[in-house]
């Protein structure tokens, strides 16, 4: 494996790139590679969502849940007096 060396970084891509290495609980080394990889097209930029779960459910979860949850979308008029 090579190394590179990258002289003068302005203050603001400094402070970006240890944010965003503090962030993610990584070192600033692993950061910059992870980052570079992305750029390059050659990794995949770590998901922080939920589209895993999307999907999941069978037909009939998702009708239980429709179900289940329908009552929360009703208005009692009496509550806003």
């Amino acid at each position: 494996m090579s190394s590179i060396t990258i002289h003068k970084l302005d203050a603001e891509l400094d402070t970006q790139l240890r944010q965003c290495a503090h962030e993610q609980g990584a070192s600033l080394n692993k950061t910059i590679k992870q980052l570079l990889r992305i750029a390059l097209g050659i990794g995949s930029e770590k998901k922080r969502d939920l589209s895993k779960f999307s999907g999941t459910w069978s037909k009939i979860e998702l009708a239980e849940f429709e179900r289940n949850t329908n009552p929360f979308g009703q208005i009692n008029q009496t509550d806003w007096l």
